[in-house]
């Protein structure tokens, strides 16, 4: 691979890419009319695209076989060379500094200035509108919250004739009936409170049970009752057979197997 080659080409493609300079004069086919065009954008853009390619068929070429990595970085310089070159050309095209220029169509460029003019009073619009937002929302709440004010205002709550007149002529038969009620009801709040105490305590017991049931040890009874589906009554002491035939609430059975299992 000869880079002298290849550095001969790159220096041969600048020199065909400043040939497109912007500000050099466009052939013209008419001898007669001596006036020099300059390049569009778009042929400048089409000028860069064509020495692009040109410049890395040439380069290939001239450096014999590469792989597809070396192709790669030859795409990429020239691709940035050109880039550089052209961004220059177009920098000369339109520069920051401005020169005042007689337009080529008079007609286009009034056109342009009313469209700058119109863009520049729809910003102005936008800007004043953008200020404006947060009045129009701060009145638009204040005229709902006033709305809203005045309608719970007007509603108003009239009392009838019908609710006035209640309790206000209760005889004592009803007064009586309506004190019973209030102790009948007062005492059944209390036995039910008391019955829901009871119950709490209860439960509590029967869980406290049922824990230390489950922490015990394995007794004789336990694997008994493990390895046989039916309960085996010739390893039951007496109280347990007495308190089988006569029914009993779950806590007591449970503190009888609790015993028990501390007498084994």
């Amino acid at each position: 691979m000869s880079f002298v080659k290849l550095l001969g080409v790159v220096a041969t493609q600048k020199k065909m890419i400043r040939g497109v300079q912007v500000g050099t004069a466009k052939p013209n086919n008419d001898e007669d009319n001596g006036e020099s065009l300059r390049y569009s954008f778009l042929e400048i853009k089409e000028a860069q695209r064509v020495c692009g390619e040109k410049m890395t068929a040439m380069a290939l070429r001239e450096c014999g076989s590469a792989s597809a990595a070396q192709q790669q970085i030859f795409r990429a310089h020239v691709n940035d060379l050109c880039a550089t070159v052209f961004a220059a050309a177009l920098r000369k095209y339109n520069p920051e500094n401005q020169e005042e220029m007689v337009p080529v169509d008079e007609e286009t460029a009034m056109k342009l200035k009313q469209l700058e003019t119109k863009l520049k009073e729809k910003e102005r619009a936008v800007k004043e509108l953008q200020e404006q937002v947060p009045r129009m929302a701060a009145a638009k709440a204040r005229r709902e919250l006033a709305t809203a004010r005045k309608r719970h205002a007007d509603v108003l709550v009239i009392e009838s004739e019908s609710m006035k007149s209640v309790g206000a002529e209760l005889t004592e038969e009803e007064i009586e009936a309506l004190k019973a009620a209030y102790v009948k009801t007062t005492s059944s709040i209390a036995i039910a409170s008391a019955k829901m105490s009871q119950v709490m305590s209860q439960t509590t017991e029967t869980i406290s049970i049922v824990e230390q049931a489950l922490k015990r040890p394995k007794t004789e009874v336990d694997v008994a009752m493990e390895n046989s589906p039916v309960k085996p009554r010739a390893l039951l002491n007496e109280q347990e057979k007495s308190s089988l035939q006569q029914p009993s609430p779950l806590r007591t059975r449970l503190a009888l197997q609790f015993s028990a299992s501390k007498n084994v």
